[in-house]
Parts: C-alpha cells; structure tokens; sequence
C-alpha cells in the first residue's frame, strides 16, 4: 500500500484480495463409490500506479520547446518553433485533447518525459472447482472420472485514462474431463485405457464503442465488432487509442488485439498395458489426439499509425501534420485448424543383475500437419516444383504435389 516513487501527489493506491474456498469428499457407495470435490474463487482489487508522457500545455497549443521544422518549406524551422493549428491534420486535431494534462513537477518542458501518473485499479476474478468420483465396478476393474472447470476475468488497467486510452476485458475458460478404467488381466498384467478431453478459451473485447467516423478515421474494416480507436503513436509520448495494458502489479493474461476470440479442443485416447514377466518389466501403449483451434484475431484490423519526427524532427511534429512514418492494416483473421496425432512405445525394464538394470525402448509419433476444417488455407510455395515462387489455395493441392495443409 506504499505510495509510489513517481507519484507526488494523490492518496495511497488501495490492494484488496479476497480467496476462499472449500472441499468436500465421501461415500456414495459402501467400499465401492466415493467422491471428492473442490471449489475456490478469488478476487482482487490493486492500484496499478501509472507512468506516462503526455503533450505539455505549450505543445498541446502547436508550440515546441526546440526546433520544429516545417516539411512543406525544405523542411525549414517555423517561426518560433510553433506549428500554426490551421496546418494540423483535421484527425490529429480532433485526437491531441484526449491527452490528460501533466500532473507532474518534473516534467519541464521536454518531450519525451514521463511527465503523468494516475492510479487506476487492475481487477481479477477467478472461480474454479474440481470433482472426482472413484467407483470399483469388480475384483478386477476400478474406473474413475474427473472434471475440472475454470473461469477467470481481467480488467487490466491502460497507461491513460479514458478517452485517451480505452480499456478493455479479458475472459478466460478452460474445462478438463477424464474417464480412465484399469482392468486387472491376471496378477502381473495390468491394462488401463483413459479418455480425456480439454477445452481452452480466451475472449478479449474493449470496453469503448467504435470511435472511428467521430474522429475522422476512415479507410478501414468497416466492422462494428472492432471498437475503440486505432493506436497513434508519437515517438517519445504514451500511445493514443486502443492500446494494450500498462503496467499490471499482478501478471495476468491480456493485450491490446481486441476483439479477440480463441478456443481450442483437444481429444485424447490412451490405452496402456502392463506385464512383469520374470526380470522384465513390459510396457506398450498408444496415445491418440486430435487438436482443434478456432481463432478470430483483428491483428491490424486496427491500424497502428507510428510517427518518428522524420518529418519535422518531433513525433508529436509529425503527428500534428498527419505525417506518419509507418502503419499497417489487415483483414480479421478467422480460421479453424485442426491436427491429429499418433503416439505409440513399447517398453522393456530389464533387471539384468541385482545391481544392473536395463531401460529399452522404442516410441514412435506422428504428428500430422495442421489444415483448415473449411479449407481456407493459402501458402506461399518456396520448394522447387511444379508451383515454385506461387501464392496456392487448397484446391491447388492435387496439382502442386501437396496434402490438404499445403505442404509437402
């Protein structure tokens, strides 16, 4: 709860955390049926103190501190290193307001010094329970399964505050389910065949409508799902727009790629099978998965617009003037891919001498190559043959000489 070493001013950030939880196990059946069960939730609240560079009140009016030169005059210095407001760029003058002031002492009038703080909250929610229930069927067979689920929710603090940054939420799943069952073939052979399944999801969305048409922003995805504001970032000042977390005192899952939203699955078989015979120990098994991902990504769907002062030697320069030095944009990423897997071993435990044993062994796995469930898949061929240095979909498979994943 100590005040931080930039913060000057303010009252003492606030951590409160909260975990709590319970078990429960027990009979059902008498020496044949029982169970186990287990449940936690937490919750946290912790000031996530923030350290940022924004405008001072001069440069916020087009007035710089040092040299700022004019890229439309063969880049000669404007008078009184100030650039005239009726030069900005119509977007830049409508996005330099949502920076907050400078709330700090040190700040001067350089650019580039982190010259604002402010105490946001970073909130975690967590709740999780497991159950197991064991059940002897016979002499010769147990079986037993398990589910274990989980959900997690992050509010992850911004470097600014709303409007010049805008937050957003993290949500998180993730379930496991097993059923496994060991029969007994004779005294000294052992078989144990399990099922399992797991199941992950991750779900980010900012908490901000879209933003784009009020400011000014267009020549993007016109999609309603992508919210916020695209990053404008000035070298040597705190990203505007939609950006990722700032500093989170508690590590936890997030970004700024929202929405975002993933899911993967994940079924597998086991089947292993035990033998003691004299001084050898037996083992052999298989182990088959199948994996499916499902993701829907905005990558740069929302643009980043970087500015670096090489235009009028200050990023913010730049910035003004709507001089960017780079930017990217992108379509939605939405693709299912799926992979199956084949494992198998055999084992030998040698007892060779009482002081001399023998690990002997060999495993064999397949992993297959990923392919998309729909078969909206491209690749780039660099390999020598009939579709050298070309740009081939699936239905090019058969005539490039590759499988359904597009490669050799």
């Amino acid at each position: 709860d100590a005040k931080p070493y930039f913060q000057t001013s303010g009252p003492k950030p606030l951590f409160i955390q909260n975990q709590f939880g319970a078990t429960l196990g027990g009979r059902i059946l008498k020496d044949r049926t029982f169970f186990f069960g287990s449940w936690q939730s937490s919750r946290e609240v912790n000031a996530a103190p923030q350290v940022g560079s924004v405008p001072t009140a001069a440069m916020r009016q087009g007035i710089f501190p040092g040299r700022v030169n004019d890229p439309n005059n063969n880049k000669t210095p404007y008078p009184n290193n100030t650039i005239p407001p009726s030069q900005w760029d119509p977007v830049s003058a409508k996005l330099i307001p949502l920076y907050p002031l400078e709330n700090q002492l040190l700040a001067g009038n350089a650019p580039g010094v982190r010259n604002f703080t402010y105490n946001p909250k970073e909130r975690l929610q967590g709740d999780s329970y497991n159950v197991r229930v064991d059940h002897r069927i016979g002499s010769r067979d147990s079986m037993f399964g398990r589910i274990s689920q989980g959900w997690n929710d992050n509010r992850l603090p911004t470097t600014l505050p709303e409007p010049a940054n805008q937050a957003g939420v993290t949500k998180l799943k993730a379930r496991q389910m097993m059923l496994s069952e060991t029969h007994t073939v004779s005294p000294n052979k052992v078989n144990e065949v399990r099922v399992g399944f797991v199941y992950t999801a991750e779900d980010q969305d900012v908490l901000a409508e879209r933003l784009f048409a009020q400011y000014g922003i267009k020549g993007t995805v016109e999609e309603p799902r992508i919210k916020g504001l695209p990053q404008f970032s000035p070298t040597g000042f705190t990203a505007l727009g939609t950006a990722g977390p700032g500093a989170a005192p508690i590590a936890a899952t997030g970004s700024g790629n929202f929405p975002l939203e993933k899911t993967g699955k994940v079924w597998q078989l086991t089947d292993n099978f035990s033998w003691v015979l004299r001084r050898h120990t037996i083992k052999t098994g298989i182990d088959l998965s199948r994996v499916t991902m499902y993701a829907y990504a905005t990558n740069s769907a929302r643009p980043n617009f970087n500015f670096n002062g090489t235009y009028t030697a200050s990023g913010l320069g730049d910035f003004m003037l709507g001089f960017i030095n780079t930017t990217a944009i992108s379509q939605q990423q939405l693709a299912t891919l799926r992979q199956n897997i084949y494992n198998g071993y055999v084992q030998d435990d040698w007892k060779v001498t009482t002081k001399l044993t023998l690990n002997l062994g060999l495993r064999y796995e397949l992993p297959k190559p990923f392919f998309e469930q729909r078969d909206k898949m491209s690749n780039f061929v660099l390999e020598s043959g009939p579709c050298h240095y070309q740009v081939i979909l699936v239905a090019d498979a058969s005539r490039c000489g590759v499988g359904r994943s597009l490669t050799g």
